[in-house]
């Protein structure tokens, strides 16, 4: 058998990106598919690229077929009786929901999931629902006390990715499976798809011309981030309790046409948002705004500044965190400075990890995601709960698997 050996030159890759861009994984000897790759079993096992081959569609012919492929590619993957979806008070998941209508469905469960700390799109969809007596609307929330599900978090997803939004997608992974439910529409990946860089950056990933200091970039690295941190923490984490998710917006169809119409969507889909405000049902485009802030969970939302402050102690003491620390990647300051100067987040992010800049706690990640690799040193690397293997559900808290245990700031600061 191969040794158990985390990783650390991956480890420090994946507290840059989140995830890890090549064949490499968290333990070292053990690889992954590469992007645009399969596997091909015959005589013996190789990877091989994957090439695919795009129509250029006009830009008039882009336009005149741009509404009816979007209702298509919903349609084509609803279900006879019923239909089961996540709805958020944005523009995609809407979009499915009008379709949806359009076709005369009776019965629609849908699913949201907010925040009790930071932005919380629970009220606008209740409000929305109420309107709309087709719909079955089951809500929860993400609180601190979802830090107690890390460890069954990585357990599922073993290692591949990392991003505030697998709480939520926990929280609704399990809400969707206590309904029974095995069958999910999901409106994930339409801002990416329909970049203006999304075809670019395949072929950049194809010809291997990434530039590596900018993974998480979702504006420069569309298909990057789409396939690598959006789909993986969706699909896997909603498989591992037994739901298909589908995601009609990842479509070659609609790759071709968004390129054809980039001049139109720009960096934020702006056509796409101007068909929704013009032919969806006014219950749902009149709650539409066009510089809307997207629901993704927010690190405020998981964590108080308090709790990460904690946290951060408690993965500085670990000798693991510190060998990861020490590792040199190699990029410059300059090279970062040039590579992401629009997106300063991302920025300071990464310089807070390379260079070792004080964290802005009610901002950074950096605890979490330390965290998040000593819980994956012990799930995997550790062999102390190989017993566990064999199972798609963990059952212990992350309390069980660290030395750290977790008090809900958020509740004791509000009762101050």
């Amino acid at each position: 058998g191969i040794e158990r050996v985390l990783n650390v030159v991956a480890a420090k890759e994946f507290l840059i990106n989140h995830y890890l861009i090549g064949d490499n994984t968290l333990i070292e000897n053990v690889y992954k598919l590469k992007p645009l790759h399969v596997l091909k079993v015959k005589s013996s096992v190789k990877q091989e690229k994957v090439e695919y081959i795009l129509n250029s569609p006009s830009f008039f012919e882009a336009r005149r077929d741009y509404e009816q492929l979007l209702r298509e590619m919903v349609k084509l993957y609803l279900s006879k009786d019923k239909v089961s979806m996540p709805l958020s008070s944005g523009y995609d998941t809407s979009f499915i929901l009008d379709t949806v209508l359009n076709e005369n469905y009776k019965e629609i469960d849908a699913f949201c999931v907010g925040s009790l700390h930071g932005n919380n799109e629970v009220p606008d969809v209740e409000e929305t629902c109420k309107q709309i007596p087709e719909i079955n609307l089951s809500t929860d929330f993400v609180t601190e006390a979802n830090l107690e599900d890390l460890a069954n978090i990585v357990w599922r997803l073993e290692g591949i990715v990392y991003e505030t939004g697998i709480f939520l997608q926990y929280v609704l992974a399990k809400l969707v499976s206590r309904k029974s439910i095995s069958y999910l529409l999901c409106g994930e990946c339409n801002d990416e798809v329909q970049s203006p860089y999304y075809l670019d950056n395949m072929k950049d990933l194809k010809d291997e011309k990434l530039n590596d200091t900018n993974l998480l970039s979702a504006i420069s690295n569309p298909y990057l981030y789409s396939s690598r941190v959006i789909q993986k923490k969706s699909a896997v984490l909603l498989n591992s309790f037994g739901i298909q998710s589908v995601y009609p917006f990842v479509d070659k169809r609609l790759m071709e046409v968004a390129y054809a119409l980039k001049s139109l969507n720009g960096k934020s889909k702006w056509y796409f948002k101007w068909i929704c405000k013009k032919h969806m049902r006014k219950v749902l485009s009149n709650r539409m705004r066009l510089f809307r802030v997207g629901g993704t969970t927010g690190i405020n939302s998981i964590a108080s500044p308090s709790m990460l402050k904690e946290i951060d102690a408690y993965v500085k003491q670990s000798p693991l965190i510190q060998e990861i620390d020490s590792v040199k990647i190699g990029f410059t300051e300059t090279e970062l400075s040039k590579t992401i100067k629009k997106e300063q987040e991302r920025v300071n992010k990464i310089k807070r990890t390379l260079f070792h800049r004080k964290p802005i706690y009610e901002h950074s990640e950096e605890p979490l995601l330390k965290l998040y690799l000593l819980v994956f040193n012990e799930l995997f690397v550790s062999r102390n709960y190989d017993n566990y293997l064999s199972q798609n559900d963990l059952p212990l808290k992350t309390s069980d698997v660290v030395d750290f245990h977790f008090v809900d700031k958020h509740n004791q600061e509000k009762d101050r």
